[in-house]
């Protein structure tokens, strides 16, 4: 069952944020090997692979710091139009809702039996039980 609730938890928003942290965490860690033993081919002298070491995590870091700030507004742009279109829906249901109601009060109105039947249930008097030779 635990399972069915991970998965369950990957899907959806969830998604999202897990692909993305565990692609960066995959880049990164490619990223230091391959330029680690990049820079041990190139240079004999230890000084200069860490001096190059140090500018090459610089340049990733920038460069996932602007990938992720690309990312997270995208994301927000996305949260902000579902918002937006979440307000639209609501507000045209109760539009619905209120159309609804003003029909079924039309209705009401013009129906005098059942008008009277209502405003004197409404005033707790049982209302008398309707007969077909009534109408």
């Amino acid at each position: 069952m635990k399972n069915a609730s991970a998965a369950h938890k990957l899907s959806g928003l969830e998604r999202g944020p897990f692909q993305i942290s565990l692609t960066y965490a995959l880049v990164g860690g490619l990223w230091i090997l391959l330029t680690t033993l990049l820079l041990r081919g190139l240079l004999d002298d230890r000084e200069g692979v860490i001096r190059l070491h140090v500018v090459g995590a610089s340049f990733f870091v920038a460069t996932t710091a602007g990938l992720l700030y690309w990312l997270i507004r995208r994301g927000m742009a996305a949260f902000r139009s579902s918002i937006a279109r979440d307000i639209a829906e609501r507000k045209q249901a109760e539009e619905m809702l209120r159309q609804s109601e003003e029909h079924l009060r039309l209705v009401i109105q013009n129906m005098p039996v059942m008008k009277d039947a209502i405003f004197i249930t409404a005033l707790g008097v049982p209302a008398p039980p309707l007969s077909a030779s009534a109408s």
